[in-house]
């Protein structure tokens, strides 16, 4: 059995249905239980849990050969530095438990600004955001624990059915309603956006290579180093709208962030969006022979058009 904790998650149904290749059995672990996939020969079970609870993390948990841990906190850097060490302290110990393997899903959040362009598997822990310096405590107690373990890293996030997108929020909706999309930084720097698909395929195949363990690896991403501007212009272009893009100057950021809690905690991680952003997925293309989806085939699939 594989166990996917998280699975409310952007990317729990994409795992869950991408594990149908390689497991009979998968129990689909979240808070508030949700529609699971279909799949013949593929048994999966719904599992309530609130792995802040030690004994509830090890329920969860039992039984499992290869678990994917997939949970996102609210976005907030006190709930991150008082939760984040417990969950992944009580999941550690229930995989140690269960004598299972665990894929833990990660974001750049750990990564020094100076490995920005490119974010390769080999860098240094340097956080230059709080919320990086608990990423950074997890990425330790995940790489000293006594179970098989790997890391999986993406960048931000887009894909059909996603509630929480930065491209989502910034560029799709505002177009959507006729207005600008707008972006907080350089929309002429590269930015990257892993496709969910994608990146539950990946996560998939990597669980069940035992040669993946003990290293981190970059999900498959676009390897161009399109621009924001590019996005808009894309999306646009599907939609058959004009590309109107505004950015938002750093004073005036500065100055909205007091107004707004949300941008208030961005404010906290700016460097993503104000400087080039590019993760090189080369090693796992290089290893798998797989490439990711073309940007405008995961647009088109985001926009449900043609």
């Amino acid at each position: 059995m594989q166990t996917i904790l998280g699975y409310g998650g952007a990317v729990g149904r994409p795992l869950a249905t991408a594990l149908a290749e390689f497991t009979d059995r998968v129990r689909c672990v979240a808070r508030t239980p949700k529609a699971l996939p279909e799949a013949p020969g593929v048994r999966y079970e719904m599992h309530p849990a609130d792995l802040l609870d030690a004994g509830a993390a090890t329920a969860a948990v039992a039984g499992s050969d290869v678990v994917y841990l997939l949970v996102g906190l609210p976005y907030r850097t006190a709930v991150w530095r008082r939760d984040w060490p417990r969950l992944i302290d009580n999941v550690l110990a229930a995989c140690a438990a269960a004598d299972a393997k665990l894929v833990f899903l990660d974001n750049v959040y750990a990564i020094g600004t100076a490995d920005y362009d490119g974010f390769p598997e080999t860098a240094p822990l340097h956080p230059p955001s709080e919320k990086g310096k608990v990423r950074g405590d997890v990425l330790d107690r995940i790489l000293a624990a006594p179970v098989p373990t790997l890391i999986a890293r993406a960048a931000d996030f887009y894909g059909p059915g996603i509630e929480n997108s930065l491209l989502l929020e910034v560029v799709t909706k505002k177009l959507q309603a006729g207005r600008s999309a707008q972006w907080l930084g350089n929309p002429d720097l590269p930015h990257s956006f892993t496709y969910t698909p994608d990146a539950g395929r990946a996560l998939a195949r990597l669980g069940n290579d035992p040669d993946a363990y003990g290293q981190t690896w970059n999900l498959p991403t676009d390897p161009e180093r399109r621009t924001v501007r590019e996005w808009v212009e894309a999306t646009a272009e599907l939609l058959g709208v004009e590309p109107k893009l505004q950015t938002v100057p750093g004073v005036a950021w500065w100055a909205l962030s007091l107004f707004s809690t949300d941008l208030r905690e961005l404010r906290d991680v700016r460097a993503q969006v104000e400087g080039a952003y590019w993760l090189d997925s080369g090693k796992y293309m290089g290893r798998y022979g797989v490439g990711a989806t073309p940007y405008k085939d995961g647009l088109r699939a985001v926009l449900g058009v043609r």
